[in-house]
C-alpha cells in the first residue's frame, strides 16, 4: 500500500510538472517562524511532510490553493510568491520574509496562474502571482532574510540550540480560514513523535552496576 502511494504521489508529480510554467529565478515566500527554527527543520516543508501519514497522494494542486486540505491537512504543496509584496504581506509585521533561489529545483514548482488556466478553471487569487512547491524547500535556496519592516536579517550560521533537524518545531497555530497561498505557514505538531521524544527523555535514568572487588591472595 505504501509503495501504491509512492507511485501515486510521484505520478501526480510528473502531471503537475506539465503545467509547471516559467518559473522565476528568485522566489519569495512570507513565513510567521523565525530562521533558525526554518533552518533547524531542513527548510520549508509541507503540512503532509509533517504528519505522521505523509504527504496526502491524490491532493491537487487546486486543492492547495482553495484551502480544502484539512482535519487534518497533509497538504504537499509549500506556497511562494514572484511578488514581493504579496510575501511581505502574508508575513506580517511580525514574521519574516524569505528570498529563494530557485536555480536547480525548479522541477519542485507549479506555476498555479498556469495550472488553473490549463484546466480552463477559475483562479480568484490571481494576485497573489503564487508558486506551489510540492514537497520541501531546501534551506540551502534561501538567500537573504528581512522581518515584517523589510529589514535585513543575518542567515543564521550555527544550528538553534537543542534542535532536531528531523522534528518541526511549531510556533504558532494553523489558520484554517486562510483558504489562499500561505495556508501552510505553521505546520501541525507531529504529536506522535514529540511524545516519543519526550518518553526516551524520561527513561533516562543511569544504571548503577557493581563491580567485583578483586579476590586477594
Amino acid at each position: 500500500m505504501k509503495h501504491l502511494s509512492l507511485l501515486v504521489f510521484g505520478l501526480l508529480a510528473w502531471l503537475v510538472a506539465g503545467v509547471a510554467g516559467t518559473i522565476p529565478a528568485t522566489l519569495y515566500r512570507g513565513d510567521s517562524r523565525d530562521p533558525s527554527t526554518i533552518k533547524a527543520a531542513g527548510g520549508f516543508k509541507s503540512k503532509g511532510a509533517s504528519h505522521r501519514l505523509g504527504p496526502d497522494p491524490v491532493a491537487t494542486v487546486f486543492q492547495h490553493v482553495e484551502g480544502t486540505l484539512k482535519y487534518p491537512s497533509r497538504d504537499p504543496y509549500v506556497s511562494t510568491s514572484s511578488d514581493l509584496a504579496q510575501a511581505r504581506k502574508k508575513a506580517g509585521k511580525t514574521g519574516y520574509v524569505y528570498t529563494i533561489d530557485t536555480a536547480g529545483i525548479t522541477g519542485l514548482f507549479t506555476d498555479v496562474a498556469a495550472a488553473y488556466a490549463a484546466a480552463q478553471k477559475r483562479y480568484g487569487h490571481a494576485d497573489e502571482k503564487e508558486f506551489a512547491a510540492l514537497g520541501t524547500i531546501p534551506w540551502s535556496h534561501v538567500t537573504s532574510i528581512q522581518d515584517g519592516k523589510g529589514k535585513a536579517v543575518a542567515l543564521p550560521t550555527k544550528r538553534a540550540a537543542g534542535a532536531d533537524a528531523d522534528v518541526e518545531v511549531d510556533v504558532g497555530a494553523d489558520d484554517d480560514n486562510n483558504n489562499n497561498w500561505a495556508t501552510d505557514w505553521d505546520h501541525e505538531e507531529n504529536t506522535d513523535d514529540l511524545d516519543a521524544l519526550d518518553g526516551a527523555a524520561q527513561d533516562e535514568t543511569p544504571v548503577l552496576r557493581r563491580v567485583a572487588k578483586p579476590l586477594r591472595v
